[in-house]
């Protein structure tokens, strides 16, 4: 080890301190030097022994320990550079780059070299404790000029360019002061927290933007009047774009100001990252943004004496931080143009920052880079982050000027094409509804299907004209007792014929049906017939005294024969019935425990049994009804047949009896079910014959197994797997994916598909701001589906109204696939799914308790 020197100073102890808790190589600057000829390996190493003994700098150990102290040169072995007689793979690449270089034992600095038929290239590795991106910049310039030296005969060494490893840098208190202040009154005494990110999401992965030149020009032509810098529009934009991914209105740039000494022979370590606090909230104007920036520029210079880890310090006393508290940061590389060499900077792929964007030019060569974490980028591609980035540089620059101008919320966040993608990836298009309401189209099918089977129920098969004519017995019944439209109506059976007649009556007068789980408990029952305000009920199975109590009216259902008195009313009420009327309500887990009461309209099931161009079965589906009637898989079950000729066929014993279902799919001679996923890979598992003779099979409710579904579609090659998604609050389905054999392929997860028709599906981040293609988001549906809220107390939860269209905030997270298909990554809270149905870990805890 070499003597104890000097002690450090602030710069290189906030370096040290962040190197020992950072990734490898995250503080390694790079340079790739690329040769228009082959150069001799011999003098490369000549000439990188000649700067590192020129330069004291690339020869001091630094230690928090035993401080900084200069190696003797003659001590000293070569620079530690490989020759390869040909181009690296990128693994190669890579190693070099993050290699370990052994500060404590003063290397800072080493090398790798390949030549090709016509050229060299050599790629240069140093360490930040010992110069900063400016001083590297030159270094590599010294460092050609040394080769070109050598080349020419001359033995002698140029020194040109000293940098020194002295403790130059001296910091000024009042500028940390100024700093403290700055932040304080920007960030209300609160700084960022970084996470401290692991494995893959801790790499850094880097994209040129393909317009730098063009944007840089625009940038000089459009400040050069206006008393601006030139990078205030790139420092602008580039906030704007970190609040957005990280969720903020005010954000820590990191902007590198020369801080030690800088003359003709000398220049010493001295360039410090210092904090700008700047605002983006949405209601400010891009002109005013970009003013603060100009502002703190200028200020900035003025107060350069300190450095980020004292500013923490005196701000944050009792704050500790994995890491430096900047959200991202903006630096600037000038590489001097050298005749018979290119010089460009070469990303590492990990960083002390979590986001950089490096605006460099060498000459006429000009370019913006971003460098950024693989977790921050939330699953988006780079490069389509590059893409908005550079439409975002180009508005904020065209705001340059302009007074009041452009408000940030107004500015482009995606460039035209990525906004024609989402367009089309959001929408699941029309649904062109041919019915006023279920009821409307149920009457229609009765009289074209009159005399077909509409259900069959406790081996018995029911026409569609008796379903008509015993529905219509049941809604008069309901008009007797004085029902009106939007009245709920409790409906206490299990699946079979006279709790679909019931719905249908219900329905045919403007009521709400409410289907009753029998097997949940009475207080659990209670509770749910206050949140859904049921004042009427139809007793088909037998009511419990305790609950009778909480109902005003009870009838018993009609004989299916009973015919009806008064078919006038009937009709004068169904006028009255559209598609926004009240249809059913079903119950979903609160955060409480209590169930929460949905509302959903005529509409909302209409456009799924419309045209239904997910169930393939090649004529009107044939369908088992399993799924309990407070799961709202049963409403697929039960209209998308009645509304479209089909046939339901009733299963009254437990959903469980997997063997029982595939003899009732035999004998019924069904072409299609629901199972939900975790049944669908049971009965794949042990009950396979289930799925002989279906067409369709759909499942959901929970993550499907790629698995079971290619085992399943390689055993029966035309069975089709539909795996639907959405939340009993937009009417079933929000999405589906039609799964044909062999689409699979080698997947490991299925797709939750595209948005089904009459619904729209956007992803957004915590501030509602729609995210990059590939980046995870909350979804949120819109459209004809969205159910008209919760009864009773319930706030609105996640239904909101904007531009006169409901909303839907799921709270489940997704992200788009290159092909418009989404992918489930699942939820924002502590929900689960057991058996299809949703769960509050609350509850659960409630309930312990």
């Amino acid at each position: 080890m070499p003597e104890a020197g000097h002690s450090l100073n602030s710069l290189e102890r906030d370096l040290l301190a962040h190197v020992a808790s950072s990734s490898q190589g995250a503080f390694h600057l790079a340079w790739r030097i690329t040769f228009d000829r082959k150069v001799d390996p011999s003098n490369l190493q000549i000439a990188l022994n000649r700067i590192r003994d020129q330069h004291e700098t690339l020869r001091t150990a630094r230690s928090l320990l035993n401080g900084v102290s200069v190696i003797d040169s003659a001590k000293m072995s070569d620079v530690h550079m490989d020759w390869l007689a040909c181009e690296p793979p990128e693994r190669v690449l890579r190693a070099l780059l993050k290699h370990t270089l052994d500060i404590e034992r003063g290397e800072c600095i080493r090398a790798l070299s390949w030549s090709s038929e016509n050229s060299t290239t050599l790629l240069v590795v140093v360490h930040h404790i010992a110069i900063d991106g400016r001083s590297a910049a030159n270094l590599m310039s010294s460092l050609v000029s040394q080769l070109h030296h050598l080349e020419s005969g001359d033995p002698s060494v140029k020194a040109g360019t000293v940098m020194s490893a002295d403790a130059s840098f001296i910091e000024d208190q009042d500028d940390v002061e100024w700093w403290v202040s700055h932040l304080k009154s920007k960030l209300n005494g609160d700084l960022p927290h970084i996470p401290l990110r692991g494995g893959l999401e801790s790499e850094s992965v880097n994209s040129s933007l393909t317009d730098s030149l063009r944007l840089i020009e625009a940038s000089s032509r459009k400040t050069a009047h206006e008393a601006v810098p030139e990078i205030a529009p790139f420092i602008t934009a580039w906030a704007i774009m970190l609040g957005r991914l990280v969720g903020r209105e005010t954000v820590v740039v990191g902007l590198p100001f020369v801080s030690g000494a800088d003359s003709s022979d000398e220049v010493r370590f001295g360039v410090s990252m210092l904090p700008l606090a700047i605002n983006v909230a949405l209601d400010r104007t891009v002109a005013d943004v970009i003013s603060d920036v100009t502002n703190l520029i200028e200020h900035g210079l003025e107060h350069r004496q300190a450095s980020v880890g004292s500013i923490v310090n005196s701000m944050s006393l009792d704050q500790t931080f994995d890491r430096t508290p900047l959200d991202g940061v903006f630096t600037i590389n000038q590489i001097p143009s050298i005749s018979g060499a290119t010089i460009s900077w070469e990303p590492i792929g990990s960083s002390p920052f979590q986001a950089s964007l490096l605006l460099s030019n060498q000459g006429e060569d000009q370019s913006i880079s971003l460098e950024i974490e693989i977790g921050m980028l939330k699953g988006e591609a780079i490069e389509s982050l590059s893409e908005r980035l550079s439409v975002l540089i180009d508005a904020t620059i065209d705001s340059v000027g302009e007074g009041l101008g452009t408000r940030i919320r107004d500015l482009p966040m995606f460039s035209v094409n990525q906004m024609n993608s989402l367009a089309a990836f959001e929408s699941g298009g029309e649904s062109n509804l041919d019915a006023q309401s279920i009821s409307h189209r149920f009457l229609d099918i009765v009289s074209t299907h009159g005399d077909e089977i509409a259900v069959i129920s406790d081996d018995k098969n029911f026409s569609y004209r008796t379903i008509e004519k015993w529905s219509a017995a049941v809604a008069e019944s309901l008009l007797h007792a004085g029902t009106q439209i939007g009245d709920r109506v409790a409906v206490f059976a299990g699946r079979g014929v006279e709790s679909i007649v019931s719905f249908l009556g219900a329905a045919r007068i403007g009521a709400v049906y409410v289907p009753v789980d029998a097997d949940a408990p009475e207080v659990k029952i209670c509770q749910q017939l206050r949140a859904a305000g049921v004042d009427h009920a139809i007793e088909i199975d037998s009511i419990a005294p305790e609950l009778r109590s909480h109902i005003s009216r009870i009838i018993k259902i009609p004989a299916a024969d009973t015919p009806v008195a008064d078919p006038i009313s009937l009709e004068n009420r169904l006028s009255r019935v559209n598609i926004d009327s009240g249809l059913y309500v079903m119950f979903t887990s609160g955060t409480t425990g209590d169930s929460k009461a949905v509302l959903i309209h005529h509409g909302g099931v209409l456009r799924l049994t419309h045209e239904q161009w997910f169930m393939q079965t090649g004529g009107p589906p044939r369908m088992l009804n399993s799924a309990p009637l407070a799961f709202d898989a049963s409403t697929i079950e039960i209209w998308c047949p009645l509304l479209s000729g089909g046939l339901v066929s009733c299963w009254k014993r437990p959903g469980s009896d997997l063997m029982g279902i595939a003899d009732r799919i035999a004998r019924d001679n069904l072409n299609s079910a629901w199972l939900t996923a975790a049944l669908f890979q049971t009965a794949v598992d042990g009950a396979p014959q289930v799925f002989s003779g279906l067409d369709v099979i759909l499942t959901g409710g929970d993550v499907v197994s790629a698995e079971h579904v290619r085992r399943i579609q390689a055993k029966f090659p035309n069975l089709i797997v539909v795996n639907g998604y959405g939340p009993t609050e937009n009417s079933v389905l929000t999405s589906c994916e039609v799964i044909v054999p062999g689409s699979l392929k080698d997947m490991d997860w299925v797709s939750i598909g595209r948005p089904v028709r009459g619904t729209s599906v956007q992803l957004l981040d915590e501030n509602n701001h729609r995210v990059g293609i590939g980046a995870s988001g909350q979804i949120v549906a819109s459209g004809m589906g969205v159910g008209l809220g919760y009864l009773g107390n319930d706030s609105s939860g996640g239904f909101f109204h904007q531009n006169g269209m409901r909303f839907y905030r799921t709270g489940d997270m997704a992200r788009w696939l290159p092909d418009g298909r989404l992918e489930f990554l699942g939820r924002l809270d502590g929900q689960l799914k057991i058996g299809g149905k949703r769960i509050e870990i609350g509850s659960v805890e409630s309930a312990i308790r």
